[in-house]
């Protein structure tokens, strides 16, 4: 198994084996609407979207494995895009709202500083503030 690296052509990966040495041969692919920037768009669409994605997988020589997925929509989804990395999550439109709280009885549970300057742990980045403590707010992932 390899992954595409993002780049999910026939045209590139069928090439890479002999045609008799494709046994036991799979292209892991990851597909993420969340990325292209566009999130206006129906659920039909959406849905038509992964359908046609799929489908392409038939070109390959090899079997696609779509090996790892989500079903978000958009780039405001806490870490989706990076953790805790605020440099590579454009945050435009991003809806905030409280931050979770445990779910646990309060003998397990265990919280983060909700007034600290920062958090960790890190990206490449240590300019969370806006991503955990925008006044205990997180950002929201959809409508």
């Amino acid at each position: 198994m390899f992954h595409d690296s993002f780049r999910y052509s026939p045209e590139i990966w069928n090439d890479l084996f002999n045609d008799d040495d494709y046994d036991k041969v799979a292209l892991d692919h990851h597909y993420y609407q969340a990325f292209e920037g566009t999130n206006n768009k129906t659920i039909d669409e959406h849905c038509s979207d992964y359908h046609n994605e799929a489908g392409m997988a038939s070109k390959f020589k090899m079997e696609v494995w779509f090996g790892e997925w989500a079903l978000a929509l958009d780039n405001c989804a806490h870490w989706l895009n990076g953790f805790n990395d605020i440099d590579k999550i454009p945050g435009n439109g991003c809806r905030y709202v409280d931050c979770p709280y445990s779910y646990l009885p309060d003998d397990l549970k265990v919280d983060f500083d909700r007034t600290a300057s920062y958090i960790g742990p890190y990206g490449g980045s240590k300019d969370i503030q806006f991503m955990c403590i925008n006044e205990g707010k997180c950002q929201m992932d959809g409508d």
